[in-house]
């Protein structure tokens, strides 16, 4: 009895597992996303730094009518995603290459971004592609991004040029 317990357990996390690994693989066959950062110098407070994400579809199949973000979670506690309903990206048929872009509003934590070292942060976007047959397929995918300087963080080299007056 419990062999049989232990194996109908084993048998479902396997199905769990493969239908995740299934929605992981379904947007790489239709689109490629581009995910970038835009944080606002002007828009701060005392405790957050405010900005988006900024994200762009690149198509990649001529079947591809719609794609719609549903979810974004970071793995970040320190940076929180604005809430949404949904983001589309409409897609015109048979057209191949770059969509419009699109943005969510999101906030930083001040503390983290002043001890903040260049690294990969990583964020999860669920949602779903439909296709022109009117077929909808959910995905599940990670991005990884980098939070570029800003604020006076950038510091540029300048040049110095020394010259002499002679009297």
């Amino acid at each position: 009895m419990y062999y049989f317990l232990a194996a109908l357990l084993l048998g479902g996390l396997f199905c769990y597992f493969w239908i995740q690994k299934k929605k992981m693989n379904v947007l790489s066959r239709y689109a490629e996303f581009h995910v970038r950062v835009l944080l606002d110098p002007q828009s701060s407070d005392n405790y957050r730094q405010y900005g988006c994400f900024i994200f762009q579809a690149n198509c990649i199949a001529e079947s591809l009518k719609e794609i719609v973000l549903t979810e974004v979670r970071c793995a970040n506690k320190h940076i929180q995603v604005n809430t949404f309903d949904k983001l589309n990206f409409f897609i015109a048929p048979g057209q191949l290459g770059e969509s419009a872009m699109r943005s969510i509003g999101i906030s930083i934590s001040s503390d983290y971004l002043q001890k903040y070292s260049p690294k990969q942060e990583g964020l999860v976007l669920k949602g779903y592609i439909k296709k022109l047959n009117g077929v909808k397929e959910e995905f599940m995918v990670s991005h990884y991004f980098q939070i570029e300087p800003f604020k006076g963080e950038v510091k540029k080299k300048q040049r110095v040029r020394n010259s002499t007056l002679a009297v």
